[in-house]
């Protein structure tokens, strides 16, 4: 399921009241279940039971290849019963073709371990140590993908427990020493040693950085890319942040992971400074990167506004952006204005055309656009 070409079309799901639920005398049951994580669009199901001559419930919800991991629950709508497996919930982690665990599964398992809320109704008290144990019991954890994951729950857990990280940051030496050839290890604790570097020794971050790009993978960008990428979007000041991330371009002009993201953070780091002119060579810049980019056009029209200048050109740059909502093109991977949902993206845009009359006084049509752009958001409200 989900690594291949052939995959099951339905979860079916059995519940056994009788013998084993927590629903005495079930009357109408309900499956209420989530895939992945809270984060994916349309990933929330509410499935009747059907009740089998044997006496169990079963429900079937249909599966779609993207779905690596679901959680689930059972109610009874009529007596309002629940049973959610004592607030452990019932899980699966999906398999390839070859039955292996998918990482991305083991991943939404333990993050709900860690205090993750799947939904309103769907949700753990934090439990590290169950988290911990997941992806250490993994092919991605110990040496692979989720070590990173493994170091945040470990880190989480001391902090929870009120401990300073020295007794952490001696096992990640001991580690770092451990697997010194081992560039998946080293990459990993790196990356999370970039991610949490205020709370550890900057002698131990940039050690686990050097070694890292030392045996690292060909091909793979390197860890101090990374760093450096990191430290310049972390800066506050605007005007600042727009300087470290173009000198981040300069040190980094081979770089095709995320020259086209910096470059759009700066964009959006040069309407913050109000620096125009360095927006437009900015824009400019990136418009012949990502030309169907509908947000690179609606950022640049909100920093005019922003800043009460080139009205008319900011109107006509958020007809383009609307224009490009549906375009299929490459993206700089930022997104400072727009959320990639065409019916609220519009409302969006026509606020921000509200705004730019209203600047112009034209009234009537400003009062136009920002009553369109409530009623769209009303219509999209669950």
């Amino acid at each position: 399921m989900g690594g291949g070409q052939q995959f099951t079309k339905n979860l079916q799901i059995v519940y056994l009241s009788a013998n084993l639920g927590a629903i005495k005398n079930p009357q109408s049951l309900t499956l209420r279940l989530v895939f992945n994580g809270r984060s994916w669009r349309d990933n929330d199901r509410t499935a009747p039971f059907q009740r089998r001559d044997d006496g169990s419930w079963q429900a079937s919800v249909p599966l779609a290849s993207q779905w690596v991991y679901a959680i689930w629950y059972v109610r009874d709508e009529l007596t309002g019963q629940r049973d959610d497996n004592r607030g452990r919930y019932w899980e699966v982690v999906f398999c390839d073709d070859n039955g292996k665990k998918l990482s991305q599964g083991i991943r939404y398992q333990a993050e709900g371990y860690a205090g993750s809320i799947f939904s309103d109704d769907i949700k753990r008290t934090a439990d590290y140590d169950r988290a911990i144990s997941i992806v250490e019991g993994s092919e991605g954890g110990a040496h692979g993908i989720l070590l990173y994951d493994e170091w945040v729950y470990k880190f989480r857990r001391q902090s929870e427990y009120q401990r300073e990280h020295q007794e952490l940051a001696k096992e990640i030496r001991e580690g770092l020493a451990l697997h010194a050839a081992d560039p998946d290890y080293l990459r990993q604790t790196a990356m999370f040693l970039v991610g949490f570097e205020d709370a550890f020794p900057s002698e131990l971050v940039e050690h686990a950085v050097d070694i890292s790009d030392r045996v690292a993978v060909p091909g793979m960008p390197s860890v101090r890319c990374e760093f450096d990428r990191e430290r310049a979007e972390a800066v506050e000041i605007p005007e600042e942040r727009a300087k470290a991330l173009g000198d981040w371009l300069t040190n980094y002009p081979n770089d095709h992971a995320y020259s086209n993201e910096i470059r759009k953070e700066r964009l959006d780091a040069l309407g913050d400074a109000g620096d125009i002119d360095g927006a437009e060579a900015a824009f400019r810049d990136l418009a012949a990167r990502v030309p169907y980019e509908a947000d690179l056009y609606a950022t640049m029209a909100s920093i005019y506004i922003r800043h009460k200048t080139k009205l008319d050109e900011a109107l006509t740059l958020l007809d383009k952006a609307e224009g490009n909502l549906t375009a299929d093109g490459e993206s700089s991977g930022f997104v400072a204005v727009l959320d990639d949902n065409p019916d609220e993206d519009r409302a969006t845009l026509n606020l921000w055309r509200g705004r730019a009359f209203l600047q112009l006084q034209q009234w009537t049509r400003a009062e136009d656009f920002f009553e369109r752009s409530a009623r769209a958001l009303d219509e999209a409200e669950p």
